[in-house]
C-alpha cells in the first residue's frame, strides 16, 4: 500500500507546484539567448536563469531576437510580461519555464551587465513588438 500512497503524494506536490506558480503575468526585464530551437531567459535582477517554453508570445519575442542580436548565442535585454510555470520538457522531469505573454521590447545593444557596469548604460530607441 505505499506505492499508490507515494504515487499520491507525487501528483500532490506536482499540483500544489502548479498552482503556486500559475500567476498572473509580471514585466520581466533580462537577458533573452536563442540558439539550436532552445531559448534561456536570464532575470537581471536576480540572475536566475529559466529555458524559455515556446507557447503564448514567445515567437515575437524569437523574431526580435533574429532580428537583433549582436552575435550568435549574444545576450539580448528583452522586456516582456510573462510567468514562470512548471513545464513537462522534451526529456526529464518537469521544471520551471518562462512563458512570455506578451512581447514588449528589446534594446539592441543592451544586456543585464551593461545595466549592472557603471556607465554601461547604452541609450538606444528600443526595437519594440511591433516591427
Amino acid at each position: 500500500m505505499r506505492k499508490p500512497m507515494r504515487v499520491a503524494t507525487s501528483v500532490l506536490l506536482a499540483v500544489l507546484t502548479t498552482s503556486l506558480h500559475a500567476q498572473q503575468p509580471v514585466r520581466w526585464r533580462g537577458d533573452f539567448v536563442y540558439f539550436a530551437d532552445s531559448a534561456i531567459f536570464t532575470d537581471c535582477k536576480t540572475g536566475q536563469r529559466w529555458p524559455v517554453a515556446q507557447a503564448g508570445d514567445y515567437l515575437a519575442l524569437e523574431e526580435a531576437y533574429l532580428r537583433w542580436q549582436g552575435a550568435p548565442k549574444a545576450p539580448l535585454l528583452a522586456n516582456f510580461d510573462g510567468r514562470i510555470e512548471v513545464r513537462e520538457p522534451m526529456e526529464g522531469p518537469a521544471r520551471e519555464h518562462m512563458v512570455v505573454d506578451r512581447f514588449v521590447s528589446v534594446q539592441p545593444g543592451s544586456s543585464c551587465e551593461s545595466l549592472a557596469t557603471p556607465g554601461g548604460v547604452k541609450v538606444v530607441p528600443q526595437a519594440s513588438g511591433s516591427m
